[in-house]
């Protein structure tokens, strides 16, 4: 009994050295190996000996008993299982809140997102057919030009080029990174990025010995849960504010970085972008071709430009050009109100464009309302990242999500040996003693959410 007391002290002096900054930045309580260096399980067993040797020494009857070794007999940490002890911990303590409604609100928007959402590569599929239509096209005008004329005049550098192309301005602006032609290329832009080690998502991870005790004291909970907690702990673009705490050196566009795994804040919010572009194009375009004076008005332009080609049967081809240009245009606007901090209507029609059929000659300034619809309605960027972390596979984005921890931490004086894998969930210590009855050895396997045995 002497020693079972001794032994399960000691153990819970060793659960309670958590690492305060875990707990301070994510609500989490773990054991970080490394006491400030490298990870090593030499160390939490040194630990334990240590508050035995402590609880031994003291005194009462405990001088009867002579401690002769310890041991770590298992360890979960964190990264074990695809990340599953840190998501149990993270459902904890979000089961502390009533979160209801919130996840009632994300299960509809993601159904009445994933109804309107064109499947993958509609947009860019009608763009490749377009683009192969052209080029028919041009060559029938040319050959046509080269028979009327007899042989074709000699032209100036760069005469080719542009004639094979209706909208050769569109095409150089196309040219520039996507979040320049959204936001302008002076717009101020998250500059963080994950320098250092390999991210623990993409290196091999220190792992545990398959501990899994009976007694789990945590509920199992709703998985969408995590994705709430992601979305408070955890910075998006989104944010306006300077963020709280070690923000140096760290990303700043987090959730991004979870869902897209980039380096850089620019490569994660480009990444956002262009997946919002992808869903916005295909809507765009779907109106467009659909509203009969729309592409009145485009083929109406596609006549100036076939007919001195003498390929007016072709006007079709390149009225679906404009119209597609438009429609890429339109969504250059959608996607700057989001990243602005606006909203837009999930379902949208021919009425709430904001650009018209010149903004595809004069892109750099393609005018029209910029305001979003009222607020609380529609589409945000922040409900557009919560619909995605929503639909992201659970290890991945857990285990990413231990990236940004990892890179916060480093972040602190003192802290940039740290490692999320070398942080303990759970633990079996052994206890060898020699007393008046004989040499016996006492274990105790115990864990944060887990009953004591």
């Amino acid at each position: 009994m002497k020693a079972e007391i001794a032994v399960t002290a000691a153990a819970d002096s060793v659960l309670a050295e958590y690492d305060r900054d875990l707990l301070d930045l994510y609500g989490l309580l773990m054991v970080d190996t490394g006491y400030g260096a490298e990870p090593s399980a030499e160390r939490v067993r040194d630990r334990f000996f240590w508050y035995l040797e402590e609880n031994l020494s003291g005194p009462g009857s405990f001088r009867s008993l002579s401690l002769t070794g310890t041991s770590l007999e298992e360890a979960e940490y964190a990264a074990d299982d695809g990340g599953a002890p840190l998501r149990r911990q993270i459902y904890a303590y979000m089961a502390a809140d009533p979160a209801g409604r919130a996840l009632s609100d994300i299960l509809v928007l993601t159904d009445r997102f994933q109804g309107i959402s064109l499947p993958d590569g509609s947009y860019e599929a009608m763009e490749k057919q377009n683009r192969r239509d052209l080029e028919g096209a041009y060559r029938k005008g040319k050959e046509r030009r080269e028979a009327l004329a007899g042989e074709e005049p000699p032209g100036e550098e760069g005469e080719e080029a542009s004639m094979d192309d209706p909208l050769p301005g569109f095409s150089d602006f196309r040219q520039r990174g996507l979040l320049d032609q959204i936001l302008g290329p002076e717009a101020s832009l998250p500059s963080g990025s994950l320098s250092g080690r390999e991210p623990l998502s993409r290196r091999a991870r220190l792992r545990g010995t398959g501990f899994v005790p009976e007694g789990r004291m945590y509920p199992e909970a709703d998985p969408a849960l995590m994705d709430l907690y992601l979305t408070e702990k955890f910075r998006s673009f989104a944010d306006r504010e300077e963020p709280e705490g070690p923000a140096a050196g760290a990303l700043t566009c987090q959730q991004e970085y979870i869902l897209y795994g980039k380096d850089s804040d620019r490569e994660n919010l480009e990444a956002a972008a262009g997946e919002l572009m992808l869903v916005r194009t295909g809507i765009n375009a779907a109106i467009l071709l659909a509203d009969e004076p729309s592409r009145a008005e485009a083929e109406a332009a596609a006549l100036l430009v076939t007919v001195p080609l003498l390929i007016p049967e072709a006007s079709g081809i390149f009225q679906t050009a404009f119209l597609l240009a438009w429609a890429y245009m339109e969504s250059l606007q959608d996607v700057r109100i989001l990243l602005e901090g606006g909203s837009l209507p999930l379902t949208k029609t021919r009425a709430d464009f904001r650009t018209g059929l010149t903004s595809v000659f004069h892109p750099e300034s393609p005018g029209g309302d910029m305001s979003s619809g009222p607020e609380g309605t529609g589409l945000t960027y922040e409900s557009f990242l919560r619909i995605r972390l929503y639909l992201e596979p659970e290890e991945e984005k857990t285990l990413r999500a231990m990236d940004v921890m990892e890179a916060e931490v480093r972040c602190l004086p003192g802290r940039a040996a740290f490692r999320m894998d070398g942080c303990l969930t759970g633990l079996s210590l052994s206890a060898s003693f020699e007393g008046r009855g004989g040499s016996f050895s006492v274990t105790r396997r115990t864990g944060y959410d887990r009953d004591r045995q």
